[in-house]
């Protein structure tokens, strides 16, 4: 009996091997017939490109057509495009130099038609028409640019200046090396950002664009005589001067072991010693707060709660939108908005829009949420309403709130 199963398993391995002897892939079809090239070819420009329609031949196997070039680096690059479209997009070009490019079908079984070459001249490549967008102006402590990107490429903007180096020993500032001091990955419509932290003196800044096929654009400088701007003057206010000037109606900000305290002792973080968090409630959440003296505002952060991960950053009960109010004295004792000044309405970003956490969106989150005054008048005391959160809870919470302007 042994033996007889013995001789069994034997027979079954054999046939097994047998049958697991390796097999040649091929096409499903294969004739052995190239397929006809394509025609009525239009090449249309773009910014650092082209679009190219055609019509296919009718070819029933035809797979996909296939256009070679060379990109901006010298090298040979191919794109494909289905047999189920009648065009094909070329990107990347950085100059406006005759371009050459070959095409050709190619069907299920590899068959290649002979190639159809075409040549057109691109475009203004994009990072330089985006350069041109660039717009700087003077803003408090530094300067404001402001880029437009209208097709929403894959841009990184580098915004240059003088580094400011401080003295360990003595404190003084002095200005180094002029490099990119912020790098911005966007595909944005309109991307707005400022470098801050500079004297109100003439000072030299700039800008370039890049995109991800290695091509630059010039460097961009204001359009001074100089190539200069002055900043506006402007400090930090000062923490320890600012505390909360509880109103009626106004939440409570020391929940669940926090203080509202945490979010001016100027430490980041998710713990409940870092952060200030209200009570469940229904929106708008109500915070008075006393800068402590007289002040022209310019602007304020607020710096999110990241839940023990900077990609929890835009969720949970960190604040979205808010309106902010000032005053020079408490104008009422019921705590309605009578008596108060509108300073505007702010809403914080996700740089990359919706979607997932990306380097750009972990730089915002490290940076801080910013808004800016327009011409605020001079005040003492801010209410900010908050209108809603990320992550569409029901109580808010932040890790810290700064402001910047000038005593008066």
């Amino acid at each position: 009996m042994k033996e007889s199963i013995y001789l069994i398993n034997m027979l079954l391995a054999a046939l097994m091997l047998f049958g697991c002897t390796e097999e040649e892939h091929t096409p499903l079809s294969e004739d052995g017939v190239s397929p006809q090239v394509i025609t009525d070819i239009e090449v249309e420009p773009l910014n650092g490109g082209f679009n190219i329609t055609y019509n296919l031949p009718k070819d029933e196997d035809l797979l996909y057509v296939k256009a070679y070039y060379t990109n901006s680096k010298g090298e040979e690059s191919t794109v494909v495009s289905s047999a189920y479209k009648k065009s094909v997009e070329i990107v990347g070009y950085g100059d406006t130099e005759e371009k050459t490019i070959k095409l050709q079908t190619i069907d299920r079984s590899q068959n290649r038609s002979e190639f159809v070459t075409v040549t057109g001249v691109p475009l203004e490549p994009v990072v330089n028409k985006v350069a041109k967008t660039i717009t700087m102006t003077e803003g408090w402590g530094g300067l404001n640019y402001q880029v437009i990107n209208s097709e929403k490429d894959e841009l990184i903007i580098d915004l240059i200046a003088n580094e400011i180096e401080i003295n360990e020993e003595t404190g003084n500032r002095s200005y180094g090396k002029f490099k990119a001091l912020k790098t911005l990955y966007t595909k944005l419509d309109t991307i707005t950002a400022v470098l801050r932290g500079y004297d109100p003196v003439p000072t030299t800044f700039a800008a370039l664009v890049k995109d991800i096929y290695g091509n630059t654009s010039d460097t961009i400088y204001p359009s001074t005589p100089n190539g200069q701007l002055i900043p506006w003057e402007e400090i930090l206010l000062d923490k320890d001067k600012i505390t909360e000037a509880k109103q009626p109606n106004d939440n409570n900000w020391s929940q669940w072991g926090t203080s509202f305290l945490n979010a001016l002792d100027g430490v980041l973080g998710s713990n409940a010693s870092n952060v200030t968090h209200t009570e469940d409630n229904a929106f708008p959440f109500k915070l008075t707060i006393d800068l402590g003296a007289d002040v022209i505002l310019s602007r304020f952060k607020i710096w999110k709660n990241d839940y023990g991960s900077l990609s929890s950053s835009y969720g949970h009960n960190n604040p979205r939108t808010m309106e902010v109010y000032g005053a020079s004295t408490i104008p009422n004792t019921d705590g309605s908005l009578d008596g108060w000044t509108y300073l505007g309405r702010f809403e914080a970003i996700k740089p990359s829009g919706s979607g997932a956490f990306t380097p750009a969106d972990e730089q915002h989150v490290l940076e801080g949420d910013e808004f800016e005054f327009d011409n605020a008048p001079e005040l003492r005391y801010m209410k900010i309403l908050f209108l809603d959160n990320w992550g569409g809870t029901s109580s808010l919470s932040f890790s810290e709130i700064s402001f910047w302007g000038r005593y008066n």
